[in-house]
């Protein structure tokens, strides 16, 4: 069915027959229940039983045959599709209805007039879309047509029957006259029997549907058991109507036999060549009737005139009555703007004292204001110094800094320059005299060596001593550089220790200029909150000022209004003193 289908036709109805856009779009996103089932499709079954997997043929159960042997066309997971060999009957539409126990709109004159002359698929699922459909297959295509109420005991078989016959009914009581009128007719003429026997040829194509309404026995089973005469009391209304209908039947077949045989006779075409001439009597009959009521409207006219001039003299009167209570009312309305003009003012007076009091107590609030503006400006004053105090401190602090991180880089730098200097002289003298001496030592040992051959025949012993001597010698020599070369280590030591005692300084420094930088930071915050709040209290007072403009502006609009409203009440003072004065002489006279 389509989904864009026009529900305006259908009423209060509409969300009953059909859901809205958006529930049928949550209905189709809902998950379904995955428990073992099978579904029915066709000659296609949809198997969720893990046995049947890994076999191309099996046997499942079924509830008519208990078991039918099927073959299997695909297995995916824990479900199997197989096809069975045996081909489903189509059987025919179904609607399945459910009873509501509830009245719902849905079987009124408007629902069946939108359902008369529609498809299947033009309009919402209903019993009156099956029993349409059937009944135009009945007329039109010339095909027999069935339909099966079925349900349980209390489902509404029997109210549904009714709805089925109810639209026969209607519909062939109005047959195609509606639709040439140029819309469906929502309601019926005549009583219930004209309907009957108007609808007589569908309930003789439908005979069916007069046992399902009538001999209903499955619908009332506990009652069979009763008497003879209250079951005949239950049956009496049916068999009258159906006594009534076949009577009913009986005279129309008569009558148009009867009409068909005298329709070619000739007095009888004499009677509708004579039939249009019997208009001019009736013509002349209405005009007489229309001159009767010309005759009567004219007296009324009369009457009607006369009365006229009667309402127009008593006009005349009632107009003086008015007008003398205009002025009666006039005189009583000036004493009442009188006193509504004293209370007025009085009220103004009172307001206006209110005002004065409330300008007053502004005032106050203005100079509390002011006071404490002036006291938050000072305040801000000294914590300006004292930020402009610490600025000058952090800047001092922090040129000093700079200067002996300076003097730190330049000592450092020197020292590590005088070291560096220091081991290179020292190098060099060392080398220097290490040359020296090796120069002085290869020296003596050639003289020696020399010395040597040429004594070694004199005296080898005394030769022997000097030699250790000068070992000696060289020993203590070599024993005094060691020591300085300890001492210039010390010395190194010494500078590295100073190095550090130079970086831990600078260290404390930055963590004293880190602490310097938190309390700036936390008077900068200070003076910004201080300098808000005398913001605040500057809006405060502007705010205060403007509020005393308003009072100040309401205070002279007040006594402006209060001073109109003196002189006016002035003036009707006047006014109603002169017409006393004029009046009183004329009262003399």
């Amino acid at each position: 069915m389509s989904r864009l289908l026009d529900m305006k036709e259908f009423g209060e109805a509409a969300p009953f027959l059909r859901k809205s856009d958006l529930e049928i779009l949550a209905a189709q996103t809902v998950a379904f229940d995955d428990k073992p089932t099978k579904n029915i499709v066709g000659a296609w079954i949809l198997i969720t039983d893990p046995l049947c997997a890994g076999k191309k043929r099996a046997w499942i159960p079924d509830e008519k045959d208990a078991y039918i042997e099927v073959e299997i066309r695909e297995i995916d997971g824990d479900k199997v599709i197989v096809e069975t060999k045996d081909g489903k009957t189509y059987s025919g539409l179904f609607c399945v209805t459910v009873n509501p126990y509830k009245w719902l709109p849905v079987y009124t004159a408007p629902v069946v007039a939108a359902y008369k002359g529609k498809r299947r698929s033009e309009a919402p699922p209903h019993i009156y879309s099956i029993a349409d459909n059937a009944y135009n297959d009945m007329l039109r295509n010339r095909e027999n047509q069935s339909m099966l109420i079925t349900g349980e005991s209390g489902a509404g078989k029997t109210v549904n029957t009714k709805r089925v016959i109810q639209y026969f009914a209607i519909v062939a009581a109005l047959g195609e006259a509606s639709s040439k009128k140029g819309g469906p007719a929502t309601k019926t003429g005549g009583t219930l029997e004209d309907q009957i026997i108007e609808a007589n040829p569908a309930m003789e194509a439908f005979g069916n549907a007069k046992t399902l309404r009538n001999d209903n026995s499955s619908r009332f089973p506990l009652k069979q058991n009763q008497s003879e005469r209250r079951r005949g009391k239950r049956l009496l209304p049916s068999r009258q109507c159906h006594s009534y209908t076949r009577e009913a039947l009986m005279i129309i077949q008569w009558n148009i036999r009867a009409f068909n045989t005298v329709k070619n006779w000739p007095w009888m075409k004499l009677f509708f060549k004579i039939k249009p001439l019997l208009r001019s009597a009736a013509t002349e009959k209405e005009l007489a009737a229309l001159k009767e009521e010309f005759l009567k409207l004219k007296e009324a006219l009369e009457k009607s005139e006369a009365k006229r001039k009667e309402l127009e003299e008593k006009q005349v009167s009632l107009i003086q009555e008015k007008n003398d209570l205009s002025l009666q009312l006039q005189a009583a309305a000036t004493e009442k703007t009188c006193r509504l003009y004293e209370d007025q003012m009085n009220e103004s007076k009172a307001k206006v004292e209110e005002l004065q009091r409330q300008l007053s107590d502004t005032n106050t609030q203005r100079a509390r204001a002011q006071a404490e503006s002036a006291e938050l400006g000072r305040k801000l004053e000294e914590r300006e110094s004292l930020v402009s105090q610490l600025q000058r401190t952090k800047n001092s602090l922090s040129q000093n800094i700079e200067e002996l991180k300076k003097q730190l880089d330049e000592e450092t730098k020197a020292a590590m320059m005088a070291e560096e200097l220091k081991k290179e002289q020292d190098t060099s003298a060392h080398l220097e005299r290490m040359k020296k001496n090796m120069e002085q030592t290869i020296k003596d040992l050639q003289m020696r060596l020399d010395e040597a051959e040429q004594i070694a025949l004199k005296g080898g012993k005394k030769q022997i001593q000097k030699l250790e001597s000068r070992v000696r010698d060289l020993e203590n020599e070599l024993e005094s550089e060691q020591k300085k070369s300890n001492e210039f280590q010390k010395g190194v030591r010494k500078y590295e220790r100073r190095i550090k005692e130079l970086t831990y300084q600078t260290e404390e420094d930055r963590k004293n200029m880190a602490r310097l930088q938190e309390l700036i930071d936390k008077l900068q915050a200070k003076v910004k909150t201080y300098k808000r709040q005398a913001e605040e209290a500057e809006e405060q007072a502007n705010t205060n000022l403007t509020k005393y403009k308003k009072i100040q502006h309401e205070l002279d609009d007040a006594e402006e209004r209060a001073d109109i409203a003196e002189s006016q009440v002035n003036k009707l003072r006047t006014r109603t003193r002169d017409p006393g004065s004029k009046a009183s002489p004329k009262a003399c006279s």
